[in-house]
């Protein structure tokens, strides 16, 4: 016999939320222990500690399950000196630096957002870790300009967020920048499956392009247990927009505030104001 049980709305919302919470805890710790960061939770924990975020295809996996193996883990961190607790982590579990840069050196980060990366590598398990530092006083700065919304995702300590889930569930991204760095990136992404549309709307009027708020009902927050999207650092922003003739109009921007509004108006470019 069939046994069909019947839930209202909010306790589907609540076991669904449980259980990709758990599936969630449980891919943070496999991570960890694939890029030989440490035991059970030490990846989560310090995640706390320092504040850091993890983007990249990393982030980009638990949406898309077994559809590729990451190469590396990016950590975000802000301008602060609490990415020195990331460093000694990463040196306790026998990273060593071989490699700094400044987004000067390395066109891959946009300029008017990273500080500078470091790499690291641990030679015994031959695994590859990057931190990408912000010039600003929030993590995911950097994520706003990055090659294409397919990657807009981080974790953070209190769960996973997706900046744009509606085009990054069904495999599809837009591309925002025409560097050569980019189209290797875009043709990686395209070979794992997903879809990578040009900017090419002048009109905007798709939402898109507009000030966000990662508050909005149109982003993703999946959390670990025990949390809710009230728990993120408020922030807003907009992408930049740049049309396949590789015009570039405007910058990316992010608003950030502690206290949980926007600490100012974005500035816009006038050829950018509709």
């Amino acid at each position: 016999m069939l046994r069909v049980e019947w839930f209202n709305q909010h306790t589907i919302s609540d076991y669904l939320q449980k259980k990709f919470g758990l599936f969630l805890i449980d891919y943070l710790r496999n991570l960890g222990n694939y890029f030989a960061l440490g035991k059970d939770d030490d990846l989560r924990n310090i995640l706390k500690l320092s504040g850091a975020l993890i983007s990249g295809s990393c982030a980009l996996l638990p949406l898309h399950p077994d559809l590729f193996t990451p190469n590396d883990i990016d950590f975000y961190v802000d301008n602060t000196a609490k990415h020195f607790i990331l460093r000694k982590f990463l040196a306790e579990n026998r990273y060593a630096l071989i490699l700094e840069h400044t987004s000067l050196m390395q066109p891959a980060y946009p300029q008017q957002l990273v500080h500078h990366v470091k790499l690291h590598h641990n030679k015994e398990h031959n695994k590859v870790v990057q931190i990408i530092c912000s010039k600003k006083n929030a993590a995911a700065n950097a994520i706003i300009d990055f090659h294409s919304t397919v990657v807009m995702n981080f974790i953070s300590a209190d769960g996973l967020v997706s900046l744009y889930p509606n085009e990054t569930l069904s495999g599809h991204g837009i591309r925002l920048q025409s560097t050569a760095n980019a189209e290797m990136a875009f043709n990686k992404y395209t070979a794992r499956g997903f879809v990578l549309h040009p900017q090419c709307n002048l009109e905007r009027n798709d939402p898109i392009y507009n000030l966000t708020d990662l508050h909005d009902k149109s982003t993703l927050f999946l959390p670990f247990l025990h949390a809710d999207r009230s728990t993120l650092q408020h922030m807003s922003w907009i992408l930049p927009f740049r049309p396949v003739d590789t015009t570039q109009h405007g910058e990316p921007g992010l608003v950030v505030n502690e206290s949980g509004y926007p600490a100012q108006s974005l500035v816009l470019n006038q050829m950018d104001v509709i």
